[in-house]
Order: structure tokens, then C-alpha cells, then sequence
């Protein structure tokens, strides 16, 4: 495994752990940066310098406790979506940001206990939405970001 993958596993566990304890307004902080280090995972991942089959057994070892985070994880997929439907341009661009990283933690966690779980907060109606905003916008998808992310413009 790649230094920068352990680095940013690292860090995932971490934020991971810290979403599960703690008063609620730091536990969503902590789920948003989990959800980013898989973004941060992304990016290298795009560049060559990581795979995502690193970062497997650790998604295997963790996805029970992914699991438990179903609360923060649902607070922050709301969150997700006030961002998109109220917030200005920037939120808006913030919210597709995070649509395509719980894209990146299903991914690093399919095929395990919390494959599901995370399946049960994509919906091609909102995936659909959040495309028109995009192409309203003129936000194009960043270069580490697959073409599977279609709520982003081409």
C-alpha cells in the first residue's frame, strides 16, 4: 500500500471514530471528513499515485462501523441536499462535491456490510436533479472525477 493511501486511511478511521462519539455538531464535521478523505483518495488515485484496491481491506475491516454511523451519515446526506436545493453557486458546486465522494466511499466499500447501506441514498431522480444544476450552472466534473458521476457536467 502506497504511503499517501495509509495517509489517508489514516485520517479516514480517525474522522471515522469521531463521527460515532461526541455532541452532534462534531460528529457531522467529523462524517464530512471522512466522506472527504475518500475524495483526497480520489485525487491520488486519478494521478497514479494510489489504487482503490488499497484501500479494500481496510473497507472491509471497517464497514461494520461505517454501519453504525447511519445517524451522522444521515444527517450529513441531508445536509448534502439543503446544500444543493438553498445554498448559492458555490454550495450548489459544493453538493455535487459530495455526491461524488459517498460515490467514492460506495465504491471503496462495495461488496461489503455496508455496500446497502450507503446504496440506499442514491436515487436517480435526485442524481437526475442535481445533472440539471450542473448543466444550469456550467459546472463541469473535476479531472479525478469518472465519467460514472453523471450528476456532473461534461
Amino acid at each position: 500500500m502506497s504511503t499517501i493511501t495509509d495517509e489517508i486511511l489514516s485520517c479516514a478511521d480517525n474522522a471515522l471514530q469521531a463521527s460515532l462519539t461526541g455532541p452532534r455538531k462534531e460528529q457531522l464535521a467529523s462524517m464530512s471528513r471522512f466522506m472527504y478523505c475518500f475524495e483526497r483518495l480520489a485525487r491520488e488515485v486519478a494521478k497514479g499515485g494510489a489504487a482503490w484496491d488499497e484501500a479494500r481491506p481496510w473497507a472491509l475491516r471497517h464497514a461494520e462501523r461505517l454501519h453504525a454511523s447511519i445517524l451522522t451519515m444521515n444527517e450529513w446526506q441531508s445536509e448534502t441536499g439543503r446544500l444543493f436545493d438553498d445554498g448559492d453557486e458555490e454550495l450548489k458546486e459544493w453538493a455535487l462535491r459530495r455526491r461524488s465522494q459517498h460515490a467514492f466511499v460506495r465504491e471503496v466499500f462495495r461488496d461489503t456490510s455496508a455496500d446497502q447501506f450507503l446504496a440506499e441514498y442514491e436515487s436517480e431522480e435526485v442524481d437526475r436533479d442535481l445533472r440539471e444544476g450542473a448543466e444550469g450552472l456550467a459546472f463541469d466534473a473535476p479531472d479525478y472525477v469518472p465519467r460514472t458521476h453523471t450528476w456532473w457536467r461534461r
